[in-house]
């Protein structure tokens, strides 16, 4: 502990806890006897992030003393070892300890304790996941497919020449996690701009002799090394030489839209990138993502959603209807969500980050029209028949046609299924 150190000690005496508990995971299970040992973690354990952190590297327990002194009154005059902790806190000194209320210390050590792991459970909820016990430090070493990503490993390829996943308006986040490269969304940040640099020097010919002289060049390193990595390097650019010589190229350039049908989903970023997203699915393309940002809404909610929520409505209804128009609705399943939704009571003008009880949207797929599935209470903080992350992701998979039992084994040795070992699809929402 080096709360009472001068402060540039702090986090440098010892070894600084994120660091320092990793690599005492580590042996310990180099050692094959971790399962033997608990893990007590402590240093700057103060909020609910912070205990969902530790417990996420690999802690059993953690330990709060700083922020718990805190709780209690301490203001870090940095006189612990001197039995004169102006506080009373530090001290077995009665004149100074005698200035401390029982009654009301007791009360703020309660509130922060109480509030610090409610915030902790809110976050785990937000996971996806039931209790902190869930919690394990494998999630930091893996990461995750999207459901684009999924649906290649099971269906295959969407299209011969186009990728099938796109995201628009995002870079991919959730990506080809641990699937190949190959199954990674092609990015496409601006739908107006559409596919960038597609045009080569020389041509997709010229592009491809520089590829055969790049192979030759490296084939002595691909024969030594037989690693799946290598090998996704080379699929990648194979991938992207058939892509610039697609005749279907023209997918990705929404200015072959008519001016009434571009002003029908709305000129601006998400109402194209929702026209670029038809275009795409329409070509074949079979996942496409479309983001659209500036609904964290702490201040100014009721200004900002009149700017925000009339584009968002305008370019979901206008893609709805148009897939329904060109026959495609019944077969597309258009999903609006988002990563949690906002506290019902107001905080200064505004609302915080509430993942307990949210909605979300789906259209198309064989899903019933207008039909309501669960409810929340009357506040709208808590749900009845709530539908976990796991859950939407299990319902989207098996609208897609994906075996939501099989079981893919990750390089790591890990089993994973489409969604979660504890997820089910929610088989009430389909016709």
């Amino acid at each position: 502990g080096t709360g009472a150190a001068p402060p540039e000690f702090s986090n440098r005496v010892g070894m600084p806890l994120i660091e320092g508990l990793s690599i005492a995971r580590n042996f310990l299970l180099g050692a094959d006897i971790r399962k033997d040992i608990k893990i007590i973690a402590s240093g700057r354990v103060v909020n609910g992030f912070d205990l969902v952190r530790t417990l996420s590297l690999g802690a059993d327990v953690c330990n709060s003393a700083r922020a718990m002194m805190f709780a209690l009154g301490c203001i870090q005059a940095l006189k612990c070892n001197t039995n004169q902790c102006p506080t009373g806190i530090a001290t077995t000194d009665p004149k100074l300890f005698e200035g401390l209320s029982v009654d009301d210390k007791r009360v703020r050590v309660r509130n922060y304790q109480k509030k610090t792991v409610h915030t902790a459970l809110e976050i785990v909820g937000a996971l996806g996941l039931e209790t902190p016990g869930d919690l394990k430090a494998q999630r930091n070493t893996v990461k995750h497919p999207n459901l684009g990503a999924w649906s290649q490993h099971y269906l295959g390829s969407s299209h011969d020449t186009l990728p099938s996943s796109a995201c628009i308006n995002t870079s991919p986040k959730q990506g080809n996690g641990f699937f190949p490269t190959a199954y990674s969304p092609i990015p496409i940040l601006d739908p107006d701009t559409g596919l960038r640099n597609i045009a080569t020097r020389g041509g997709s010919e010229a592009l491809g002799n520089k590829l055969k002289l790049s192979e030759k060049l490296s084939s002595f390193f691909s024969a030594r090394y037989q690693d799946d990595n290598v090998r996704s390097y080379r699929e990648f650019y194979d991938n992207t030489l058939r892509l610039l010589k697609s005749k279907d190229l023209d997918a990705f350039d929404i200015s072959k839209e008519n001016s009434a049908t571009r002003e029908k989903f709305g000129l601006n970023k998400f109402g194209q990138g929702c026209l670029l997203a038809r275009r795409l699915v329409e070509t074949g393309v079979r996942f496409v993502e479309v983001a659209t940002d500036g609904w964290d809404m702490h201040n100014n909610l009721e200004s900002e959603m009149e700017d925000l929520s009339p584009p968002l409505d305008q370019a979901y209804a206008a893609l709805i209807a148009d897939l329904e128009a060109r026959g495609l609705l019944d077969e597309t399943l258009v999903v609006l969500a988002t990563e949690f939704g906002r506290k019902p009571q107001y905080s200064g003008n505004g609302r915080g980050h509430y993942p307990i009880c949210y909605s979300s949207v789906l259209a198309g797929g064989g899903v019933k029209r207008g039909y309501v599935y669960g409810s929340s209470d009357q506040d709208g903080a808590l749900p009845n028949d709530p539908v976990t992350v796991p859950d939407l992701h299990a319902t989207i998979g098996w609208a897609a046609g994906l075996p939501l039992q099989e079981k893919f084994q990750a390089s790591s040795g890990r089993p994973f299924l489409v969604g979660g070992d504890k997820a089910n699809p929610v088989m009430d929402v389909f016709a």
